[in-house]
């Protein structure tokens, strides 16, 4: 084995465990200690990148791999020098990654909330580092064309399935989709190891409930990675997951509007439309996104106190809404700069 070699285990061991440490502690509710592992697998397999295009590098290009964590910078060299041109990860979800490990210790963050405003992590955050660090992972497997370099053949070769394999696949549409691929990796075909998607998307350890497999399988046409916003203050925190699975129970407190809803969803995608209930103006309002958009969001007010009937259904609400929509989509048109996302065969059905 070469020393290049040697040392991309190495970096696929360390991404492995960051990597289902932090899915594990998501999964437990420890929404501090986890977005923070989960930037250090998006860190190592950066490195791991560019360590990989060595002979290519400049003075500058070491300066960036041995100090800080500056994922920007060292995912657009790494595109820049060919190994990782074929990914597509929103900018925006890197600064988000790095501005986590400006929250590891109280100083920072309170620096991070005077100069941003806020910041949140949730559980259906953790599927946009899926889909970054996957497909990391397989453009480091691809450029080596050495399968033994994914991540993906660790779990598989463990002595038992314990809680970082359990992580590792739990309600993980994009580590589930490549199973069959980990599994015909050099050695896994003999280890006896040939388990189920099925079986593994949904793990007793942990508290978060997900949904069936196929439901779960969607999620990755979402372009989470691609597509990631990083909102600014006074602009709202996009969940595209939770829209699309209907983890919504405000929709059910609807009385008159909830055809609106439906309409909205219709013409936006399920992903793009959420319902929230403003509890200090009493108003049920409806957001609308488009992650690809410059004016990426607009909201509409469904009902509220003083109002609860605004769009009982009848030809002019029908209208007016329709009217809504079409200046909704003008606003949308002008697209964010720097936008990247997966041409059209990558995608073989719209979940958007």
């Amino acid at each position: 084995m070469t020393k290049e070699r040697f040392q991309a285990y190495e970096f696929r061991d360390r991404r492995f465990e960051f990597y289902s440490s932090g899915r594990m502690l998501v999964f437990q509710g420890a929404f501090c200690a986890a977005p923070m592992l989960l930037a250090y697998a998006l860190e190592s397999g950066l490195k791991a990148a560019l360590l990989a295009v060595r002979a290519m590098w400049t003075p500058k290009d070491e300066d960036l791999v041995e100090r800080g964590h500056k994922l920007r910078e060292l995912y657009l060299r790494a595109r820049t020098l060919g190994i990782l041109q074929r990914t597509f990860i929103s900018l925006d979800l890197l600064e988000y990654a790095e501005d986590h490990f400006g929250r590891r210790y109280p100083s920072g963050c309170d620096r991070l909330l005077e100069e941003k405003g806020y910041w949140s992590f949730g559980s259906n955050k953790v599927f946009a580092f899926d889909d970054a660090i996957c497909q990391i992972d397989d453009a480091l497997v691809n450029w080596s064309g050495d399968p033994v370099e994914s991540m993906g053949r660790v779990p598989l070769l463990q002595p038992l399935r314990g809680p970082l394999v359990h992580a590792f696949f739990h309600s993980n549409p994009f580590t589930l989709a490549r199973l069959v691929r980990y599994q015909a990796s050099p050695g896994i075909g003999h280890s006896g190891k040939q388990w189920s998607a099925e079986e593994l998307h949904q793990s007793k350890e942990f508290r978060y409930v997900g949904y069936p497999y196929p439901r779960v399988l969607e999620l990755q046409w979402l372009n989470l990675a691609a597509l990631f916003r990083y909102p600014r203050q006074g602009e709202p925190d996009p969940d595209p997951v939770g829209n699309y699975l209907d983890r919504c129970s405000v929709y059910d407190r609807l009385l008159f509007s909830k055809w609106v809803v439906v309409r909205l969803k219709e013409a936006f995608g399920s992903s793009n439309v959420a319902v929230e209930n403003d509890s200090a103006t009493n108003e049920f309002r409806a957001v609308v996104i488009d992650r690809t958009a410059r004016k990426w969001w607009r909201t509409i007010v469904l009902e509220s106190r003083k109002d609860p009937g605004p769009w009982i259904l009848n030809d002019l609400a029908r209208r007016k809404l329709d009217e809504w929509i079409s200046s909704t989509k003008d606003q949308f048109r002008r697209k964010r700069r720097g936008l990247r996302v997966p041409p059209q065969e990558h995608k073989t059905r719209s979940a958007a």
